[in-house]
């Protein structure tokens, strides 16, 4: 289970319903840590698919179940593999509004990761 903490007092989710939190607003995905993709002969990049859904937003946070299909092959290394959750839809936001900067949300952060502990 993974959360998402928004700021309540700046960030004001107009009409937010987490079930739209799909592949179709966002991507997911797995970062292997220190590249160790890119230095074995052996690795395979499936090994660290996984689906994913939103399954609850109460007071200003997200909770996404993450589903592995090989839970082994995650954090295999002292320093964490990364989780990649992107904003890749103007719908989706366009819904992070800040009241005292009086504007959307900032490309900067259109992209949020997230250390993957064992």
């Amino acid at each position: 289970m993974v959360d998402i903490k928004f700021n309540a007092s700046t960030v004001i989710m107009s009409g937010f319903n987490y079930t739209w939190f799909n592949s179709s607003f966002v991507d997911c995905y797995i970062e292997p840590a220190n590249n160790r993709h890119k230095f074995s002969d052996n690795f395979n990049l499936t090994d660290l698919n996984f689906t994913w859904e939103p399954v609850d937003y109460q007071s200003g946070k997200l909770q996404i179940q993450l589903y592995f299909y090989n839970y082994s092959a995650i954090s295999l290394l002292p320093d964490q593999d990364t989780l990649v959750v992107h904003f890749k839809n103007e719908t989706v936001r366009n819904m992070f509004y800040s009241m005292p900067l009086k504007k959307y949300l900032h490309p900067e952060f259109w992209t949020l990761k997230s250390d993957l502990k064992k």
